[in-house]
């Protein structure tokens, strides 16, 4: 039997592999150098199935053949470091586990080459036997054709006519790695080591999803990662006994860096699929996206308005964009309440319908049928406009493109943290919210709470505003991920459907950490709306999820989470 070869080897990458052959040991450089040269034969043989699939069937079987047989000649020499840090360094240099990653993923698409070889042998209807035809030379292929093929074997077997059986692993163990590979589904949390992303990172874990995340770290610690390793390590072993503890990974990267985040995507690729008009669609082991990743300080966005176009906006546009390319069409947006504008002043809860992106007609609570046109009201701040163009962005992508599943998920007002007081809300700037002030001022960091406005049209005068506890709202990106029933663009509340003021929560805080609060009333601030309540009963009926937790819940395990912190004494 003839062995198919690569033509000569001339290049730094075909001289690496040549050491590996040898038993060179490993060296991030080499390991560059092989997944360089397993991308090139792949690239190679993926032209040569456009190129010669009609007129050079044996062209076609001889670039299959070269890439698959140089991918098992580099897997049974390479000795792979360990590659379990779940953290990636931020460097100007790609990390070498991230080059494994992609090379293991290079194995895998290279083996569903193999098995196209197979399928494409079986079904060509040439009528001469391919094994009686003279060689015919592939330049695209940068391999020489065999003089003969052997189609009495399952090319789906590593222990095919060309190719030597792996000196590391029996054909058992490879087919299981593959298998599992192939089809281990991962989560991407963008903006995950943040005070919302955290909490629902920690929940899917404990779900059983693999997370990666993706955090510049501008606004968080990676300290909130190894915390949260911890939690999941913790919880799987004393809670889920015996179960599959899912994988953890934390790449620190800004999400509008996309020639980073385009290494970080081709390292979960899963094995290309070819439809049969030979158009390669391109398949990610990522299942779904959870996008967190937004400025979103309502003043900050008043004073610098550019800077959250730049990063909400064009961020966004840019990001969706290359999630399309890797076939990734599964997206939770983290939206807002503020997209209702002054619409919140009707002092009724908030209907999706309110805000709509497109027209719609519908009935109203108080049964009369209402037209909305699209466009949203009353909008006060950049940030909230900024929230409703990615809205109206997202609709128009799904409608575009009906492969998309696209949910956006307006939050009111998320407090609390979780039950463990392991895990809350520790961002690096200031957050201006509520709750982190009011705790700014029982820690003593600040010498008195300010509450601004006293004279709106509610109850006791200060805003009122539907909070919601942030692990209700981590729940809530889940039931957005698993029980979407359709395609297309959905918007969906997360709230309680009861509002509390200012006043409120002072009151409950003060009730659960027996401290007093001072307070100053000032003047309102720009931007704000009087109330701002949700009507959440789509989320409930379409996703099955509501609100379990009260104010006081929220209130509790945020001082647990001071007490467990050492903030307070």
């Amino acid at each position: 039997m003839t062995h198919l070869h690569a033509s000569p080897m001339y290049s730094p990458e075909d001289r690496a592999v040549e050491q590996l052959r040898n038993g060179v040991v490993y060296t991030p450089t080499n390991v560059v150098a092989v997944t360089n040269t397993l991308n090139k034969f792949y690239d190679r043989a993926v032209r040569g199935i456009f190129d010669s699939r009609q007129d050079n069937p044996v062209g076609v079987l001889a670039s299959i053949e070269a890439a698959f047989e140089v991918s098992q000649e580099i897997l049974s020499s390479l000795m792979l470091p360990d590659i379990d840090s779940a953290v990636v360094p931020k460097t100007d240099t790609t990390p070498a586990y991230v080059i494994i990653e992609e090379f293991s993923a290079g194995i895998i698409r290279v083996r569903d080459l193999s098995r196209e070889r197979n399928t494409f042998l079986r079904g060509c209807t040439h009528t001469q036997d391919i094994s009686d035809q003279e060689p015919i030379p592939n330049t695209s292929s940068g391999a020489s054709s065999p003089g003969r093929f052997s189609s009495g074997s399952d090319f789906g077997d590593l222990d095919t006519p060309f190719t030597e059986r792996s000196i590391l692993f029996n054909d058992h163990d490879i087919e299981i790695a593959v298998h599992q590979s192939a089809l281990e589904q991962h989560i991407l949390v963008v903006g995950g080591c943040g005070f919302i992303g955290s909490h629902t990172v920690w929940e899917l874990a404990k779900a059983g999803y693999n997370v990666i995340i993706i955090d510049n770290l501008s606004n968080a610690f990676s300290s909130v990662f190894h915390r949260l390793d911890a939690m999941i390590n913790l919880h799987y072993d004393t809670v889920k006994i015996g179960c599959r503890r899912p994988s953890l990974k934390l790449y620190e990267a800004d999400f509008r860096d996309t020639k980073t985040i385009e290494k970080i995507l081709e390292a979960y690729e899963s094995p290309l699929v070819f439809s049969q008009d030979t158009e390669i669609q391109r398949h990610s082991r990522i299942s779904g996206v959870i996008h967190f990743a937004a400025f979103k300080a309502v003043g900050e966005s008043i004073k610098h308005p550019l800077k959250y176009y730049a990063n909400n906006v064009g961020g966004l546009i840019d990001f969706c964009s290359l999630l399309s390319d890797f076939g990734i069409k599964n997206f939770v947006f983290s939206s807002s309440a503020t997209v209702y504008g002054t619409v919140a002043d009707l002092g009724i809860p908030l209907r999706e319908e309110y805000c709509s992106q497109s027209r719609t007609v519908f009935m109203d609570d108080d049964g009369i049928k209402k037209v909305v046109e699209s466009g949203s009201s009353g909008l006060t701040n950049a940030y909230g406009r900024t929230k409703w163009m990615c809205e109206a962005i997202l609709n128009d992508l799904a409608h575009a493109d009906p492969e998309w599943t696209i949910t956006a998920l307006r939050y009111f007002n998320p407090i609390g943290c979780d039950e463990s007081g392991l895990l809350g809300e520790d961002p690096r700037a200031a957050a201006t919210n509520l709750m982190p002030v009011v705790l700014r001022v029982i820690t003593g960091e600040s010498p008195v709470l300010n509450i601004y406005g006293d004279d709106y049209d509610t109850p006791d005068g200060t805003a009122v505003r539907d909070y919601i506890h942030v692990t209700d709202l981590a729940l809530g990106h889940l039931a957005a991920l698993k029980s979407r029933a359709d395609r297309g663009f959905r918007v969906y509340n997360l709230g309680s459907g009861t509002g509390h003021s200012v006043l409120d929560v002072v009151a409950a805080m003060e009730a659960v950490s027996g401290r007093k609060i001072p307070t100053q009333l000032v003047g309102r601030r720009e931007g704000d709306v009087g109330m701002c309540v949700a009507k959440a009963n789509r989320a409930q009926e379409e996703l099955g999820w509501r609100t379990e937790k009260t104010l006081e819940t929220c209130c509790r395990d945020v001082w647990r989470f001071l007490q467990e912190s050492r903030i307070i004494v």
